[in-house]
């Protein structure tokens, strides 16, 4: 960690390491008090000058933000480009009347981001208070049992919603999820998910071999990790960025060719469950047991589909295990890849 950012930290009296949401509510209390329109010391203007430009130091190293580079810039002249700049713009907010600084974006962002985390903890907390209720509803005694556990070694974090008072409005709270949606992580959060939900239900019902699949998504990353210790630094983009690309390209392909599939073709077939020997020991017995256990994969005639294995397994098991035929609907998709769009189990 270098000088700048332990001084930024103790400028803004948090602790090393501390959370963007931590910083901003940090931020925003001192605001408050050294405001120099509302602080009437000498040295306020300065004070507020170096609070500004710790906290904008700080929240652009959390959000990995730098400004452009080029290749003739050096580490030093962008570093010293990005002090100015956070020192011109405090030096503005720090000429402004208070009322006029709480309508500009570096405080509403803080603002909206703790109405946010306020509205969040307080949802959290009532779930927490609530986890006997709920458990009851659910599993009856045994629910209440295990729900009034939860509310006691959770009440560190709960205890705190009667300590303060909410001042946050709703159209605050919006403004602040507003805040959130915009930001690089919450995209990239958004954006994988999004993948995965592709992964499990499009990807894996095309009809290419696991292995094939996964060499494609290995390629794909080596290429994606390649570009971006090749072009990364002028892009701003970071080491999960470009696998995260990767992965979204290739699912989009996947995903047209099971959307875009047609020719339908219907193939039903006798099913038997597969079992595996579970073993039984008791810790004070010598005595062994042996038992067979069916479980959620089943075999087709002809070991059909078996290099398929996700063609082959299905949960939850109770859900099927009395049925004795499976019915498979594929389709050609788009690119040539044969897609498995439904299937059925029945007697």
């Amino acid at each position: 960690m270098t000088d700048r950012e332990q001084k930024a930290y103790a400028m803004l009296g948090v602790p090393e390491g501390a959370s963007i949401a931590e910083i901003k509510k940090a931020f925003r209390a001192k605001v408050k008090k050294t405001h120099p329109d509302l602080n009437k010391e000498a040295n306020a203007h300065e004070k507020f000058i170096q609070l500004s430009e710790a906290f904008d130091y700080l929240i652009k190293q959390k959000s990995g933000k730098k400004v452009v580079e080029y290749a003739e810039v050096t580490e030093e002249q962008r570093q010293r480009y990005e002090e100015e700049k956070a020192r011109r713009r405090a030096e503005k907010y720090a000429r402004m009347k208070y009322k006029q600084y709480k309508q500009t974006k570096q405080y509403k962002e803080t603002d909206a981001a703790y109405a946010v985390f306020t509205y969040m903890y307080l949802i959290v907390s009532v779930l927490l208070l609530s986890a006997p209720l709920i458990g009851f509803i659910f599993k009856s005694v045994t629910g209440l049992v295990v729900g009034f556990i939860i509310t006691f070694i959770t009440t560190h974090i709960w205890s705190g919603i009667f300590k303060f008072k909410v001042k946050v409005s709703l159209s605050l709270f919006i403004q602040g999820l507003f805040v959130i949606i915009k930001s690089h992580k919450f995209i990239s959060l958004l954006v994988l998910s999004l993948n995965i939900i592709i992964i499990m239900n499009v990807t894996i019902n095309t009809q290419l071999t696991l292995n094939t699949i996964l060499l494609i998504f290995i390629l794909g990353t080596s290429i994606s990790i390649y570009l971006h210790f090749k072009y990364g630094k002028n892009k701003r983009m970071t080491l999960i960025s470009w696998p995260l690309i990767a992965f979204t390209v290739l699912n989009s392909f996947f995903l047209t060719n099971f959307v875009f599939s047609n020719e339908k073709e219907i193939e039903t077939y006798e099913i038997k469950f597969d079992k595996v020997i579970y073993h039984d020991h008791y810790r004070y017995s010598v005595k062994r047991t042996y038992r067979f256990v069916y479980i959620s994969k089943i075999t087709l005639p002809d070991q059909k589909y078996d290099e398929y294995i996700w063609l082959r397994v299905f949960f939850p098991f109770e859900n099927i295990f009395h049925y004795k035929k499976i019915t498979y609907t594929f389709s050609d998709g788009l690119f040539g890849l044969r897609v498995l769009k439904s299937y059925e189990f029945h007697d």
